[in-house]
């Protein structure tokens, strides 16, 4: 795509440019600025956002384990894939990009049940040269995680972390990682001009290679055959026999059953927020 068709496709000022400014993606100057003053520039400072992050929109490919409804604008949903691109930027890990197996991806899913596993995730992801990012969701985008594609070729993902669980932080790593090992985020194509039928696909894709690597459904089955009436014991069970972290095991339960009630102890609130407040700061 040339650079003039490209410009004049964008509408600048639809981005959430309050909110950008607010996050200090323009920089001090413009931090506290208000929509007229932002409007008046806003081709210019999004453009050299754009440019900064190293981020070109058609390899940028969202992903989400909740897709979005009529209430997320694609104009929200850019921008927080370019602050993932510009975060992402500012702490490249030190590793290049060589690629991701399903076995790594089945690594990654074990790393769940240590103590910190989080942060030997994020660690664990580094190492392969894939940086994960924290960028909460703008006010109008229901966006959970992305993977987008920076520095000549590197996946990054995004968490945005809307719900405070470990079982959701999970789910959303491994999704976002299995479009990664599935080979997803290759090619050129921009996440508003996906087919509705090719996500459909992708998606199914992704989320059948997380659950072999977490809880095949076969051992789902022969422990637990009807989830309502799963027991606390059977959950715990599962979890040793999958060598995967309880929040898991309980997440999944709850989708199967339908009941978010069940088990809500076990699926980890308000521990990862905290997590990403603290640990990743002090890590860089």
């Amino acid at each position: 795509v040339g650079g003039t068709s490209e410009d004049s496709s964008v509408n600048w000022e639809a981005f959430p440019l309050v909110e950008m400014a607010r996050r200090g993606l323009f920089g001090e100057k413009y931090r506290r600025a208000a929509f007229k003053t932002l409007a008046g520039e806003a081709r210019e400072l999004v453009s050299g956002l754009i440019g900064d992050a190293r981020l070109d929109f058609a390899a940028a490919r969202l992903r989400q384990g909740i897709r979005p409804g009529p209430a997320s604008d694609p104009y929200a949903i850019k921008a927080w894939l370019v602050e993932v691109a510009k975060r992402a930027q500012d702490n490249l890990p030190a590793q290049p990009y060589k690629g991701m197996s399903r076995s790594e991806l089945s690594d990654l899913a074990h790393l769940s049940k240590k103590r910190n596993g989080m942060q030997l995730a994020i660690r664990y992801l580094a190492d392969r040269g894939i940086p994960v990012v924290h960028v909460p969701h703008y006010k109008k985008s229901k966006v959970d995680g992305g993977v987008v594609v920076i520095d000549g070729g590197r996946p990054t993902i995004g968490l945005s972390l809307r719900y405070d669980r470990k079982d959701y932080f999970w789910f959303t790593l491994l999704h976002e990682a299995a479009h990664i090992v599935c080979g997803h985020v290759k090619d050129y194509l921009a996440d508003d001009l996906l087919d509705p039928d090719d996500l459909e696909k992708v998606e199914r894709e992704a989320n059948e290679l997380v659950e072999d690597v977490t809880i095949p459904a076969a051992t789902f089955h022969s422990i637990i055959p009807d989830p309502a009436a799963a027991t606390l014991e059977s959950v715990i069970r599962l979890a040793q026999e999958c060598d995967v972290d309880v929040s898991i095991v309980a997440g999944r339960v709850q989708y199967k059953a339908n009941e978010y009630r069940k088990f809500s102890r076990l699926v980890g609130r308000g521990l990862v927020r905290a997590f990403f407040d603290t640990e990743l700061e002090l890590d860089h």
